[in-house]
């Protein structure tokens, strides 16, 4: 979005990229097979985890929210989406 108009990938990146569809559905069917709480515990616990996972590996790379200061449209956008996406706004 902001790289420019530049098509490339990086090797690491598309093999993420195809591996993430795969692990997906994986956790997929284990879900069905492991116990689980019941009611919307389960889901909630299954997001906080994701987000904290994904928060260590973009620590862990040096990654932060400073990568989108130098693409302003783009923190805006975000920024909108987690304040309002997240609620039942008619």
């Amino acid at each position: 979005m902001c790289s420019g108009g530049d098509l490339r990938a990086e090797p690491v990146a598309t093999l993420v990229l195809i591996l993430a569809p795969v692990a997906w559905s994986m956790g997929s069917m284990m879900a069905r097979r492991l116990p689980q709480p019941a009611g919307l515990a389960a889901p909630a616990i299954q997001m906080i985890m994701g987000g904290l996972l994904s928060f260590a590996a973009a620590a862990a790379r040096g990654l932060g929210m400073l990568a989108l200061d130098a693409c302003t449209p783009a923190r805006r956008f975000f920024a909108r989406r987690m304040i309002y996406g997240s609620q039942a706004i008619p």
